[in-house]
């Protein structure tokens, strides 16, 4: 027996510990290219769940709204004891006693009665005009669904051409890293045979220093980058994203492209908008008369003393049909009121979507233009960045054959480093433009 115990502990201490395990490993994702990424996102983004299912809620709203389309059938039972009947006063001539007053009570101790109640609303404008707002409120949620398509997919581009970005800085100052070593090296040999002084040996170890330096910025970059990149996906903290990175020298610059979709904003601009002019006809329709309709269909039982009978004789058919109709004729202008204020709050709106329509038009043709430039620009920064690519180059061998000085080689090296981070900064300002304009494609 402790033998089985002694297993079983053992056994569970092991399975915790799996899992403990288990739930630490680092799971790593590689996404090789802006479709793929985007696609992950799309798929597994939380937000994106959240408006799918505030799509479904809208859809169960539309359908309760428009419950009035059907009839509401209710069954009912009751039973009542009558601790005192009413007396009710009736005319002598009925039992033979003309010029007299006669009091009787009518009536049983215990009544039962049983029944079905139907009813229907004919005509109600405000109901109508409540299915409407439910159908445009589908349509409105539906468009911010899109509206946050379009957001998450612009800031998926901007995050992951940032972090490509700032992984190929990283990866290109490390290689400028091993070479600065390699040169600080160099230049200790030289000082040891007396062919520099301290002051250009010095120089190299401060060059190698500032590209530390970049280094440990890079790094920051690409954490700061990858955190919001991974919250987009629907990544774990455990989660090691991994992305292809760019070649700086032979990469495409991305061309203007003049076909903008419309902003997915302005249609849920466009649903409020009619969304209020339908609260404005709901505020009319209390000046319209209500139509309501009912029929009751039961039978009654009653007893002098207590129990229920279910034999068919003991029970009495009862039947009628019902038409109601309500006329507004005065409510204290409050009816007047709600109208004008929702006319007031429509043709605001009115106003506020065309304002929208107007600067959006503007941002679309500025984007356009900075795009455009910033692709001029970032094309001009990439042939500098391959020249001086081939300048450095050419200045190291230089060096080392002893043709020109260490100053003469750190005065190129560093325009090398300058051109280098112009072309990132560029490139980044250009992937900026390019992820809203993506975003609208």
């Amino acid at each position: 027996m402790n033998m089985r115990i002694y297993k079983s502990i053992t056994l569970l201490i092991f399975l915790s510990v799996f899992n403990l395990h288990a739930q630490n490993q680092t799971s790593t994702i590689t996404l090789s290219s802006f479709e793929k990424t985007w696609n992950y996102a799309l798929k597994n983004n939380p937000d994106q769940k959240s408006y799918l299912l505030n799509i479904e809620k809208a859809k169960a709203d539309k359908i309760t709204s428009q419950s009035f389309l059907w009839p509401s059938i209710n069954g009912s039972f009751s039973g009542q004891y009558n601790i005192e009947l009413p007396t009710t006063p009736i005319p002598g001539e009925i039992i033979g006693k003309p010029g007299t007053t006669m009091y009787a009570q009518f009536g049983q101790k215990y009544n039962y009665s049983t029944g079905i109640t139907v009813n229907k609303e004919i005509l109600n404008w405000q109901n109508y005009m409540q299915l409407k707002l439910a159908q445009n409120n589908i349509l409105t949620t539906q468009l911010q669904a899109d509206a946050y398509k379009q957001s998450l997919k612009q800031q998926v581009a901007l995050f992951y051409f940032t972090t490509a970005i700032a992984q190929e800085a990283l990866e290109t100052n490390r290689r400028n890293l091993a070479h600065a070593d390699s040169i600080v090296i160099l230049t200790s040999q030289k000082q040891q045979q007396g062919l520099i002084n301290t002051i250009s040996a010095n120089q190299a170890v401060i060059n190698r220093n500032n590209i530390q330096q970049q280094i440990a910025s890079s790094e920051m970059l690409v954490d700061q980058c990858k955190i919001p990149l991974k919250i987009l996906c629907g990544l774990k903290v455990n989660a090691d994203l991994q992305l292809n990175l760019l070649d700086l020298k032979s990469q495409q610059i991305v061309s203007p492209n003049q076909n903008l979709n419309p902003d997915k904003n302005l249609a849920i601009v466009e649903t409020q908008v009619k969304g209020l002019k339908y609260k404005v006809d709901m505020q009319k329709s209390a000046y319209l008369p209500k139509l309501n309709a009912s029929w009751y269909m039961g039978e009654q039982q009653y007893r002098k003393d207590f129990g229920l009978s279910f034999d068919s004789k003991d029970w009495y058919v009862s039947k009628y049909l019902g038409v109601s109709l309500q006329v507004p004729i005065f409510n204290g202008f409050s009816t007047s009121s709600r109208v004008k204020s929702s006319k007031i709050e429509y043709q605001k709106a009115q106003t506020d979507w065309e304002e929208s329509k107007r600067k959006a038009a503007l941002n679309d043709d500025l984007l356009i233009k900075n795009f455009t430039q910033s692709s001029l620009i970032a094309q001009t920064n990439q042939e500098n960045y391959r020249l001086y690519i081939q300048n450095e180059q050419i200045a190291n061998q230089q060096f080392r054959a002893g043709i020109i000085s260490m100053d003469d080689y750190l005065k190129i090296s560093e325009d090398y480093l300058k051109a280098e981070n112009n072309y990132l900064n560029s490139l980044s300002t250009l992937y900026n433009y390019y992820s809203t304009i993506i975003s609208r494609q």
